[in-house]
C-alpha cells in the first residue's frame, strides 16, 4: 500500500502532480505511478476480497492518515484516474460517492471532486454520535474524564481569572445546597465541572467536554447520586471541589490536575465496590 498511496496526493503548493490528485491539470512531472500498479500491485495483496471501488476507498483514506493527500487537493477527473488505475470508470463513481457519503471529498460540478475541508464541529457531532451509539462502558467514560478533565484543571489553574474564580465558588456552594437538601445534584455538579472547563479558555476542549456531558449523565448519574448522598463518601467529593477552586485560585496547575484525579479516582473505587 505504501507504494500506491504515497502517490496519491499533491498539496497545492508543490510542484510535483499524483496519479490520484492534481493542481488543475492531468500529468505533469511526478506522475510515475503505472496502471500496473493499482491492478496488481500491493493494494490487490491488502485488499483481494474487496470491489474495486473499495481498493479506491482505501488508497484515498491511506493517504489522507500519511498526510499524503491533504484538505483542498484535487482529484484527477474521472476518466483519467480511471485510466492511471486501470479500473473503470463506475467503480471510480462508486468510490468517490462512497467518499463523499462519508464526508471525506466534495463533490463541485464544476471544479471537480476535492479532499473535504472538515470543520472541527463536524468532528465533534461525529464523536456524540459514536458515543451515543456505543453505550460505552462507564470504565471507559470515567478513564476519559480523568485525562480530559485533569488536563483542564491544570489549564484553569493557569488562565482563570477572578470572575472564573467566583462563579467556580457559587456553583460549588449549589452543588453542596443540593446534597443536604435530598435533591439530586446531577445539574449543579455537572455545571461546576463544566465551569472547571470553561475557566481554561480552551474552546474547543469545551465542546469535546460538551458532547460527554449527555453520555457521562446517562451512564454516570444514577451512580454520582448515591456517591453523594453516600454519608461514608458523599462530602469527600464536596470537600474536593473546594480544594480545587484553591488550588485554580492559587494558580497551581500540579495540585489542581491531581484533585482532579483524585476525585475521578475515588469514583472508580466506588463504582468497583458497588
Amino acid at each position: 500500500m505504501r507504494r500506491s498511496a504515497g502517490r496519491l496526493a499533491r498539496r497545492s503548493s508543490e510542484k510535483r502532480h499524483s496519479a490520484c490528485a492534481t493542481g488543475g491539470r492531468v500529468g505533469g512531472e511526478g506522475d510515475a505511478l503505472k496502471k500496473e500498479e493499482f491492478a496488481s500491485g500491493s493494494l490487490k495483496k491488502d485488499f483481494i476480497d474487496r470491489p474495486v471501488y473499495l481498493k479506491i476507498v482505501a488508497a484515498v483514506q491511506e493517504a489522507i492518515r500519511r498526510g499524503e493527500l491533504a484538505p483542498g487537493d484535487r482529484l484527477l477527473p474521472e476518466r483519467h484516474l480511471a485510466e492511471r488505475l486501470n479500473v473503470s470508470r463506475s467503480s471510480v463513481r462508486e468510490a468517490i460517492a462512497v467518499l463523499a457519503g462519508m464526508g471525506i471529498v466534495e463533490v463541485s460540478p464544476r471544479n471537480g471532486v476535492y479532499v473535504r475541508r472538515k470543520d472541527w464541529k463536524e468532528v465533534i457531532k461525529t464523536l456524540a454520535h459514536a458515543l451515543m451509539q456505543e453505550r460505552l462502558n462507564i470504565s471507559y467514560l470515567l478513564e476519559v474524564r480523568r485525562i480530559l478533565e485533569s488536563q483542564g484543571a491544570r489549564l484553569a489553574a493557569r488562565r482563570a481569572d477572578a470572575f472564573d474564580i467566583a462563579r467556580l465558588r457559587e456553583l460549588a456552594a449549589n452543588v453542596v445546597e443540593d446534597v443536604r437538601e435530598g435533591r439530586s445534584a446531577d445539574d449543579s455538579d455537572t455545571a461546576f465541572h463544566l465551569a472547571i472547563i470553561e475557566s481554561a479558555k480552551n474552546p474547543l476542549l469545551v465542546r469535546v467536554i460538551e458532547v460527554l456531558v449527555p453520555v457521562m449523565r446517562e451512564t454516570y448519574g444514577p451512580l454520582r447520586r448515591r456517591m453523594l448522598a453516600d454519608p461514608a463518601v458523599g462530602p469527600s467529593f464536596l470537600a474536593d471541589h473546594e480544594e480545587l477552586i484553591s488550588a485554580v485560585e492559587a494558580g497551581d496547575e500540579i495540585r489542581a490536575m491531581k484533585v482532579i484525579e483524585t476525585h475521578v479516582d475515588r469514583a472508580v473505587r466506588y463504582l468497583a465496590r458497588s
